[in-house]
């Protein structure tokens, strides 16, 4: 089929008339395909770009839409129609419209294209993410007249790239947990690989690596302290841990392999320093194997105290009878003065295992030292040079001063015995102030004021083997006869009843120290009572009820309240007692109780008379440390106590003062 365009001309004459008419026809079927071809060709474009999955738009430079495909539309659930007209910034979250605008406004001629992502605000009120390549179209002046964008919806992608993201900084933390976890645990970690190379090792691994490789950081590692490696990746003989020992430390070592993953096997090696440890077990151990000794001590010297108080006080008796014959006094002196050393012995054992009576009071621990110093230069060898040194302070403490003495007198003692030849026995006094955490020792001090005496000689010293031992009772390195083994035993037991600590320090054929710590009194030497000796005091015929259990014991009290011009009545146990005191009219004007007797106590007879409103003066007499007891017993009338065995002169003195206080 040919299309042909027709045309006419008319041929008019002088007057105006259509004389002829001219025609042609114009083959147009070319043209005519052509047209077609260009309007089937647009329309396969509209087509495409209505459907195409890309997000089509034109618009002004206000934003404003002139166009917009299927794509677009579906998008903002509008229709083409409804979004012709509308501004796009709108659909765009309003912190960042500036930023899109300047964007694309930014196009020139010369770069009239650019991508760029933003934020959109979708029909369910969410935010979704777009990136659009915007192309601007100028006029002859360079002005843009509209831009065509092109774009696509990747809220898929920047929500897996934000998971990516979230997942990778997750990783980055966790990692920086590892490595700060690493670096702050107190244990080494050490990371080997298959050839027993070194990957990884924390900085508490890398000083323990120093000691355990000599200062050589080897890699492969081949050994730790004196031990293969190979050894190491193994068991161990015994527990769980492997045991090194290098410069002076002990370490505990574990290795665990790492299997499975794609570098092949792996070591983990964690390392502990346990020299601490080892040293406070092996201490614990030694205390408490002491304080076993001291329990099994404490219960034969109180049956030994019942005892002695009888001969003591019969042979004082004795000794104050006028029908005493001269020789029987000389033999009755070699009785009492074994007694008191009987009594000493006792009291050394009570002292080590922290059952002694203490009468503490507050002390000046320099003014004692002094005249114990004094004492010591006129019993101790010519040899030895005893030497005080001390910085001007005050040194108050709150003890028992016949404990201080004694303590002072065994740690000479054990320094003379180690300065065969002479030598020097210092004496040092100081203060210190302990702040938490810094304890000198183990376990620790607590934190406060403390006083410091150190007893240092120049002597033989202590030997390894023997050192463990030396606080044990009736543990000796001399010769029979020539020691009983307890006297520093008395001196760890008087530091622990004092709530003191006490360290020792040692080399053969260098000497030894002795530094004890006490709690200071923050009082001066002035405000320090002095101490007088206790007189005989007489009593007024008044009336005193003994109870004890002991016969000999009970006995032997009787008998020296009767020279002490005391009337005396008395009970087996505090149910006898309470018998005695219920009837009325007794004339009953002190109880003297033991405390540990079978039935009734002492010390529940003293409630229960507290109970029934009888303010009898009451002493309680003891072998066993009632220390623990004495607050809650002193502030519901309890007159005093007294330790077994009691001299007559503390026994009178103290009997005086209850009778003379109830008086008032």
């Amino acid at each position: 089929m040919r299309y042909f365009a027709p045309t006419a001309q008319g041929i008019y004459d002088a007057n105006g008339r259509l004389t002829k008419i001219i025609g042609t026809l114009l083959d147009v079927t070319s043209h005519k395909k052509n047209e077609t071809a260009l309007r089937q060709s647009e329309e396969k474009y509209r087509d495409l770009v209505e459907h195409m999955p890309l997000m089509l738009c034109t618009y002004l430079p206000d934003s404003t839409l002139t166009y917009v495909n299927s794509a677009y539309a579906d998008y903002f659930d509008q229709t083409p129609a409804q979004l012709v007209g509308q501004r796009f910034l709108n659909f765009i979250p309003s912190n960042e419209r500036t930023s899109t605008q300047q964007r694309y406004l930014s196009l020139t001629p010369i770069n009239p294209t650019r991508t760029h992502e933003h934020p959109v605000l979708t029909p369910d009120a969410t935010h979704g993410w777009h990136r659009w390549t915007n192309t601007a179209f100028f006029d002859e002046a360079g002005q843009i007249t509209y831009i065509q964008g092109i774009g696509r919806d990747i809220t898929t992608e920047k929500l897996a790239e934000s998971e990516r993201q979230e997942l990778w900084d997750q990783l980055q933390r966790q990692s920086k947990r590892v490595h700060a976890i690493l670096d702050s645990v107190p244990e080494g970690m050490i990371l080997l690989d298959q050839q027993n190379r070194i990957l990884m090792v924390n900085p508490t691994a890398d000083r323990y690596l120093l000691r355990l490789t000599k200062g050589e950081r080897l890699s492969p590692l081949t050994q730790l302290g004196q031990r293969p490696l190979a050894e190491l990746l193994t068991s161990p003989p015994a527990g769980l841990w492997h045991e090194l020992e290098a410069d002076g430390r002990t370490f505990e070592l574990i290795t665990r392999p790492i299997t499975g993953g794609t570098s092949g096997e792996q070591w983990v090696i964690v390392i502990k320093d346990v020299t601490q440890a080892v040293q406070t077990r092996t201490q614990i151990s030694q205390q408490e194997r002491l304080a076993a000794v001291g329990q099994l001590a404490a219960g034969i010297a109180h049956d030994f105290n019942n005892i002695l108080v009888s001969i003591l006080l019969y042979t004082q008796l004795l000794q104050r009878s006028p029908e005493t014959s001269p020789k029987a006094l000389r033999q009755l002196g070699v009785i009492e003065n074994q007694g008191h050393r009987a009594a000493d012995l006792i009291r050394q054992i009570l002292d080590f295992s922290r059952r002694s009576m203490l009468e503490r009071q507050p002390l000046d621990l320099l003014a004692l030292l002094k005249e114990n110093i004094k004492l010591l230069q006129r019993t101790l060898p010519e040899n030895i040079e005893l030497v005080l040194d001390y910085p001007l302070d005050h040194y108050a403490i709150h003890a028992d001063p016949t404990r201080m003495q004694q303590l002072i007198t065994n740690l000479a003692v054990n320094a003379r015995d180690a300065l065969p030849k002479g030598g020097t026995l210092r004496f040092e006094l100081s203060r210190l102030t302990i702040l938490p955490g810094q304890s000198p020792l183990i376990p620790p001090m607590p934190a406060g004021e403390w006083l410091q005496l150190q007893v240092v000689d120049n002597g033989t010293g202590i030997p390894p083997t023997v050192l463990p031992h030396i606080f044990e009772p009736f543990f000796t390195t001399k010769a029979p006869g020539a020691g009983s083994g307890l006297g520093l035993a008395q001196v760890y037991g008087i530091v622990a009843q004092h709530d003191g600590r006490l360290a020792v320090a040692t080399a053969v054929n260098e000497g030894t120290t002795f530094t004890i710590y006490l709690p200071a009194l923050p009082i001066t030497a002035a405000e320090l009572a002095p101490n007088m000796p206790p007189d005989i005091v007489l009593g007024q015929g008044q009336t005193i009820l003994v109870v004890e259990d002991d016969a000999a014991v009970r006995a032997a009290l009787v008998a020296t309240l009767e020279i002490l011009h005391y009337a005396t009545e008395t009970a087996t146990n505090g149910h006898e007692a309470l018998a005695i005191l219920r009837t009325p009219n007794h004339n009953v004007a002190l109880v003297l109780s033991d405390v540990v007797m079978p039935q009734l106590g002492g010390i529940p007879l003293f409630h229960t008379l507290r109970e029934e409103g009888l303010a009898l003066p009451i002493i309680l007499l003891t072998g066993h440390p009632i220390e623990s007891e004495l607050e809650p017993l002193y502030a519901q009338g309890l007159s005093a106590w007294l330790s077994k065995p009691p001299s007559v002169s503390q026994l009178s003195q103290t009997i005086a003062e209850a009778l003379n206080a109830n008086e008032k």
